[in-house]
């Protein structure tokens, strides 16, 4: 049974939603690259008609290769670059070595160079997302490392996460429930004098049996309490239950492991997935290896990831 936060079957261009993201997003950046257009290639080059090149995209360092699928399919998408021919040399997941050829592009040299910054920069970021991603699964296992929505470019920040090995997480706030501590606030100030509980009871109503239910709590009481609730629902409703997730925020390793020996001691923990999120980093992760939860939330390897270092560079 995959875990429930691995939605990376979704994440392939034959998906319509995840096309349609995709080419909003690509568009959006070599439509801020490009401006009215590059005068400079214009200028030097246009006069002497269609010059035809082949360019080669190298890795300039080692890593895990990321975004070969969004920019082959995005090239021929285009109107304006759909008669460059793209060919992958290496293959998304792949690691790539320094000075290996990742994939050529044969075509007019007006078309590369207007297109040549956008690419760079998507092969980069999203290669080296998968990179560290992959770094935090190496040292986390047999722990899962999953994503967070503490993304740049959505889906496609997921797409590199999977890649590297990591698990997506949500891929949207329709993708499932996750009740976190505002909603628990609001429903306080709306007049609930049980917010878990309430908050879990009205979720499960809305929740697929292909998606999971997962809430966010605060301390050893509310992880409890979330863990009793989860356990009524299921008695209630049987098999067609989704798989359901309890989010320790910001607990420490010592009070994640209390908290889970305490759940399992209540009898309550049958079916229920444990998650750490917060604060956790490559020097403190193997603390959390041995806590007893199921999954590591980890923000850093989207929003901190270092691109990898690439270039174009055209035969001569």
């Amino acid at each position: 049974m995959p875990h429930p936060f691995d939605r990376q079957r979704f994440l392939h261009w034959d998906n319509l939603v995840y096309r349609n993201e995709v080419k909003r997003i690509l568009d959006l950046l070599f439509d801020c690259d490009c401006g009215e257009g590059d005068i400079t290639t214009q200028m030097l080059l246009s006069k002497n008609g269609c010059i035809i090149v082949n360019a080669n995209i190298i890795a300039k360092e080692v890593g895990i290769f990321a975004g070969g699928e969004e920019i082959k399919n995005w090239l021929s998408s285009n109107k304006l670059t759909k008669e460059l021919k793209v060919v992958l040399k290496k293959c998304d997941g792949n690691r790539l070595k320094k000075g290996q050829e990742i994939f050529r592009i044969t075509g007019s040299i007006e078309k590369i160079l207007l297109v040549e910054r956008t690419i760079l920069n998507v092969l980069q970021r999203l290669s080296g997302i998968a990179t560290l991603t992959n770094l935090f699964v190496q040292v986390a296992k047999p722990i899962f490392v999953t994503a967070t929505r503490k993304t740049f470019w959505g889906m496609l920040d997921k797409k590199a996460v999977a890649l590297g090995g990591g698990l997506t997480h949500r891929l949207n706030l329709s993708d499932a429930i996750l009740i976190k501590e505002n909603h628990l606030a609001g429903l306080e100030r709306a007049g609930s004098n049980n917010t878990i509980g309430d908050a879990i009871g009205n979720a499960w109503k809305k929740v697929s049996k292909d998606s999971f239910l997962e809430i966010e709590v605060e301390n050893r009481a509310e992880a409890v309490e979330a863990a009793k609730q989860l356990q009524l629902l299921k008695t209630w409703h049987g098999k067609k239950f989704p798989p359901a997730i309890i989010m320790l925020d910001n607990f420490t390793p010592k009070e994640i492991s209390f908290t889970i020996d305490l759940i399992q001691r209540l009898n309550l923990a049958q079916g229920i997935f444990f998650e750490a999120s917060g604060g956790i980093n490559l020097k403190n992760i193997r603390h959390y290896k041995k806590t007893g939860v199921h999954t590591l939330s980890i923000g850093a390897i989207t929003h901190s990831a270092k691109g990898l270092d690439m270039s174009l560079e055209f035969d001569i």
